[in-house]
């Protein structure tokens, strides 16, 4: 379960406050009574106390029962429910009934019980059969010898021992410090210690002890107090602890194979095999028996099972194939006592649902439909360095609106147009919410195939996906993943419907998994990256003028289509891609020494260190529209320099940038609507070729420019998309730096501060220090080469690893022989590009097609109809999304106007904002104002877009960057 700090605390915050405030006092006193027992009576833990917070990040927080519970504050996580001493009382009384004993000598062999059985006509193991493998619990006697405990929690437990039986000594294992830290504010160890002195009882706490000592501790307890037998008690899950735990109860237990050393005990680090710290045990959920109800529910699953089969037979033949004849790994399907399906782990013996999970899950549902989780991608895009386009101004305007209602932020409407559910577990959430409301499209990471093989059982999925089909939506799945693809999937998915539909997406995690953890921290930052990537009015308007510019420069060399295969003969020759990572430093040398043995293509602000070091590359390779790639080229004081480089890019590049360069070599990128205007003019697709995998960093665009030609060696140095000490994040030699009186670099700003810090997987490292978009750039440079297996590509940065590219040193390069570089550039422009009159031509060609006229009908037709708009209801606002779209389809479909080309994308990215207020607050009528006033906003951006066109149709972009070494 979820068990989420959010749900059990008061939404009222000063409610909250004053519980804190009532018990905080309790808890200082409780800790310095407790601090002053260990003193006296058990000092060597006080070594303990004194460490600190370990790194499991636990804190205790009073529930709005006004009861402590154990957070961690990482990840939200709570231990207990919310009512915690409830949860364990029902605990511990249903151990007084079902006592594991172990004996503490060895027995007569005891012979295992018969092979694991299945439920009939399934693959799940029974979970009867598997209980029957252990030993078979009984009542616990009044007076029990040793008590072995794996876990400590909150303690609490200690003190409903000690009413109910005579515990003659404690054996606690607890391998985390910050569970006993907390458990000084929350327990009364003063009291426990002092009745422990009054009775004689023996205390061996255990803290900071995954169990590992359990062989020698039960050795010297057994011989200091003549103990033959003990009892068994996990109050929490641990991967080594469960190991002992599972390994004591099993019917493979034997005294002297313990003692001698002879058990190799594994721990549970399996992915498949996590759970959650206060798991339940499946012996205290599962029915004794087969009953006549039970099989009747399981004759109705398995009919659903067939059903569901047939359901993805329709719409996902492939997931159906594959778990038609499925078998579980570890999760195997059962009834609880309850009557709940329930699933639980044959290796661990815990349930993934604790007691009464109907009634939990439908809490943990209503709750998120009260407070639903939607991510604002959109509205957290400032622009940055942009931030002075007119976009980002009425963007802004925008975020104001939705914020000034944020306190009154609405539950989930009927329609819900998108929702990501991070783990389903057996589909209990993702029922209820598809018959609560209306889904249209569903993004579902499930990493345990186990789990999604059991919701075939459960869940009705044939009426789920016959939903979202009759809805106009899908159901996407990504089932099985390690959690290295679900973020960079999703965005895939988001891709293809538009990235800016995911503000109207809801995010669910239905339970916690490390997996999935990760998988929603990446997800919400890599969204608000390709947000920012995202095209509108003058990302497009920027794009067609600079390529007109560029074209009219007459210098441009446009790719062929066939290039590949025009210059086969020429593209074995090995390329070095050089970035401005701060490992470019160490390579430099070698660069010098092998500059005739390479094509070289520089990316970026790298072409500064390399001019420093006398080194002149081939192609220089730049991505943005910004005129801050003309700034930061042209502090390079030397045209003739310059001028004997080609400059390589895609369509967009500033004109000022492409003149400070010999010559242009250029691709089209895939998406551009500058892209799709050429090609539905004079660009036939046939003849020109157009890239994809170009974005977000320069050297994404240089990789994707070389495998589309053809190119088969490639080698990656200063690519470090990362780096490994904070300060020192691109090249010294770079203007990223700038030079002291004393000699030193120092950095121009603070970029670790400025761009956050994450660690990643290192090339040559375990990890380096890295940002979003670089880790994007590095996963779009994974895919890239997964699609291009003629490439060869050899990372020698010392930066993040990029999974498909082969770790190697320069140094370890074999070097081929030199080659005559200029007549090799020559022949490949000469082969492989279309030639600059052909550029020129279609600056012509463009022109001649589009109509300026038919662009402004258009413009004022639209803005017509937007004045018309006055929306009363969401079934309203859902028709005036549709509405919008055909105008701009048959905008499109009458060819010869701009209109499309300029406004598809803003329109696309306002409109996900309208429908945001449609929904923000649960008054629809409410929601309808502001509705109007964002259509109004909406007008706004037009006309004012418009009318600084229509002054200055080829105006080019302008944004400054300041750096003091210039």
């Amino acid at each position: 379960m979820l068990r989420n700090i959010s749900q059990q605390i008061h939404q009222d915050g000063e409610a909250q406050e004053a519980i804190e405030a009532s018990l905080a006092q309790t808890f200082a006193e409780r800790k310095q009574r407790n601090l002053a027992a260990l003193a006296q009576y058990y000092p060597q833990l006080l070594d303990h106390v004194h460490v600190g917070f370990s790194e499991d990040c636990l804190s205790v927080f009073c529930t709005k029962a006004a009861q402590p519970n154990l957070v961690d504050f990482a990840s939200g996580r709570c231990w207990y429910g919310v009512d915690g001493e409830a949860e364990v009382a029902r605990e511990v009384d249903a151990y007084l009934s079902k006592a594991f004993k172990i004996n503490l000598h060895d027995d007569d062999v005891i012979a295992p019980q018969e092979a694991l059985s299945h439920y009939g006509g399934t693959t799940f193991v029974d979970v009867r059969s598997w209980c029957d493998q252990r030993v078979s619990p009984g009542p616990l006697p009044h007076t029990v010898p040793l008590m072995i405990c794996f876990g400590l929690g909150l303690a609490t437990y200690l003190d409903l021992f000690d009413r109910a039986r005579s515990v003659e000594a404690y054996l606690v294992y607890e391998p985390s410090v910050d569970v006993f830290n907390t458990s000084l504010q929350t327990y009364d160890w003063a009291g426990f210690f002092e009745r422990a002195i009054e009775q004689g009882r023996k205390v061996y706490l255990q803290i900071g002890n995954n169990a590992g000592s359990l062989d020698d501790d039960l050795k010297y307890i057994k011989s200091a107090h003549d103990i033959e037998e003990a009892f068994v008690y996990r109050h929490s899950c641990h991967p080594e602890m469960d190991a002992c735990y599972q390994y004591l109860i099993s019917r493979n237990y034997r005294w002297g194979d313990l003692i001698e050393g002879k058990v190799d005990l594994y721990p549970f680090h399996h992915p498949l095999d996590d759970v959650s710290p206060r798991s339940e045990d499946v012996y205290y959920l599962c029915r004794p028996s087969l009953s006549i109800e039970e099989q009747e529910k399981w004759r109705e699953a398995k009919m659903r099972f067939f059903n569901n089969i047939q359901a993805f037979m329709q719409y996902y033949p492939n997931i159906a194939e594959a778990f038609y004849s499925y078998t579980p790994l570890a999760w195997h399907l059962f009834l609880d006592k309850e009557g709940c399906w329930n699933i639980y782990n044959s290796s661990r013996g815990v349930a993934l649902y604790g007691y009464n999970a109907s009634e939990a899950v439908d809490h943990e549902v209503e709750w998120f439909r009260k407070f639903p989780n939607k991510e604002d991608a959109l509205l957290d895009n400032t622009g940055g360095k942009l931030w002075w386009y007119r976009h980002f101004f009425y963007v802004n305007q925008f975020r104001r609106m939705c914020k000034s209602d944020e306190r009154k932020l609405s539950s989930m409407p009927d329609y819900v147009p998108g929702l990501i559910l991070l783990g389903m577990g057996l589909g209990y959430q993702l029922q209820s919410l598809s018959q609560l409301h209306s889904l249209q499209n569903i993004y579902i990471c499930e990493p345990n195939h186990d789990f999604f093989y059991a919701s075939l059982y459960v869940v009705d999925w044939d009426s789920i996906l016959s939903s979202t089909d009759k809805n106009g939506g899908r159901c996407y799945l990504n089932l099985g993943d390690d959690g290295s693809h679900l973020s960079s999937d999703l965005v895939g998915q988001f891709s293809r419907i538009g990235v800016y539909n995911v503000i109207n997406a809801y995010i669910y995690q239905s339970y916690y998994h490390p997996v999935l953890q990760k998988a929603a921290f990446d997800l919400r930052n890599e969204l608000k990256v390709l947000v920012s990537m995202g095209e509108y009015f003058e990302h497009a308007a920027y794009g067609l003028s600079h390529m007109q510019h560029v074209f009219a420069q007459g210098r441009t060399y446009l790719a062929r289509r066939d290039i590949a295969s025009q210059c086969s003969d020429s593209l074995g020759v090995p390329v070095i891609v050089v970035g401005n990572g701060p490992s470019l430093d160490e390579n430099i040398s070698f660069l010098k020494s092998n500059r005739d043995r390479f094509i070289v293509v520089s990316c970026g602000t790298a072409l500064k260190p390399l001019y420093k070091s006398g080194i002149k590359p081939d192609f220089h390779a730049e991505v943005e529209q910004t005129y801050c790639t003309y700034k930061w080229i042209s502090s390079i004081k030397d045209d003739d320099y310059l001028s004997d480089i080609v400059l390589l890019t895609i369509n967009g590049v500033h004109p000022e940038t492409a003149k400070l360069f010999g010559s242009v070599a250029m691709a089209l990128k895939v998406g551009e609507g500058s892209t799709h205007a050429y090609e539905k003019s004079v660009c036939p697709e046939s003849e020109f070729l157009s890239v994809e995998y170009s974005f977000p960093t320069v050297s994404n665009c240089a990789l994707s420019l070389l495998s589309h030609f053809g190119f088969k060696e490639v080698y990656l140095m200063g690519v470090d998309l990362g780096y490994i000490t904070p300060g020192e994040h691109h090249s010294k030699l770079s203007d990223y730096y700038v030079e002291t009186s004393e000699g030193s670099r120092l950095e121009v700003y603070d970029f670790a501060k400025a761009h956050g810090m994450i660690a990643v997987p290192g090339n040559f490292r375990d990890y380096v220090y890295s940002k979003h978009e670089f880790r994007i750039s590095a996963q779009i440079i994974e895919r890239l080469l997964s699609c291009s297996p003629h490439l060869q590509c050899f990372n020698c940065s010392d930066g993040a690893r990029i999974n498909g590219a082969m770790p190697m040193k320069a140094g370890d390069i074999a070097t081929s022989e030199a080659f005559d570089r200029q007549q090799w550039m020559s022949d490949f422009l000469q082969r492989g590009f279309h030639q600059p009159e052909r550029s020129l031509g279609l600056f012509t060609g463009f022109n001649e097609y589009y109509n300026s006229m038919m662009f402004h009908a258009d413009v004022r037709a639209f803005l017509s109809w937007l004045k018309r708009q006055d929306i009363t209801s969401r079934k309203e606002l859902e028709l005036f999304s549709v509405r919008q779209r055909e105008i701009f389809s048959q905008s499109l479909i009458r060819k010869h106007s701009l209109f499309f080309y300029f406004y598809w994308g803003s329109m696309s990215y306002i409109t996900a904002l309208i429908m945001k207020l449609g929904y923000l607050v649960d008054d629809e009528a409410l929601c309808m104002e502001k509705v109007n006033q964002g259509i109004g906003l909406w007008i706004a951006y037009v006309e004012d877009t418009y009318q600084r066109y229509v002054i200055y149709p080829e105006k080019v972009e302008s944004t400054n960057v300041v750096n003091p070494n210039w």
